[in-house]
């Protein structure tokens, strides 16, 4: 056999064994991966945040967890993402106060399960920025943070992001995304 005949026979092997070989796909977002469905910030006229401007918490991160099912988001902690919100605002130079000190009050809630139900839900809803939002908008893996004045019910700043973490993440994927999420939602910040 000629060396023209050989490389014809490996390349014709090469090729029916890449062609016959099944390919997969790996469909879920991966962790440094920004959000894949979309990000929305609203800002009432006027409203900046001048450094040094201090935030303190209205209550704590609302989970809402509806009904467990398969295909739950697991791994999340109220407690853990306030403390990456808290790291976000410090790094953007507005302190995160105890009690009820701060200049404004910072809201957050995260959607964990589907159908969500229930007092939280509409504090959410609230804050889902699109105009005439229900709850029947939030989606599983949403993120939402808004800022209001002490004791007001309408945000000066809001803003969510769809699909921000995953049920196929680890525990530690999902702590990863969490900070990345937070980190890219709150450069929307209107700040001097």
């Amino acid at each position: 056999m000629s060396v023209k005949g050989l490389v014809v026979v490996v390349a014709s092997l090469w090729f029916c064994v890449a062609c016959s070989s099944p390919q997969t796909v790996d469909m879920a977002p991966r962790v440094l991966d920004k959000p894949r469905l979309s990000e929305v910030s609203v800002t009432a006229p006027g409203f900046y945040l001048e450094a040094g401007d201090t935030l303190n918490w209205r209550r704590d991160v609302i989970v809402v967890e509806g009904e467990v099912m398969p295909g739950a988001i697991e791994h999340v902690e109220a407690r853990q993402v306030r403390n990456v919100f808290e790291q976000g605002f410090m790094a953007l130079g507005f302190p995160v106060v105890p009690g009820k000190g701060g200049r404004y009050e910072v809201v957050a809630a995260i959607v964990l399960g589907d159908s969500p139900a229930g007092d939280a839900v509409l504090e959410v809803a609230q804050l889902y920025p699109s105009l005439g939002a229900s709850p029947d908008q939030l989606q599983q893996g949403m993120l939402l943070v808004g800022l209001a004045r002490p004791g007001s019910r309408q945000f000066l700043w809001r803003s969510a992001i769809q699909g921000a973490l995953h049920p196929e993440f680890s525990a530690a994927q999902q702590q990863e995304r969490i900070k990345v999420v937070i980190a890219d939602l709150l450069q929307d910040i209107p700040r001097r």
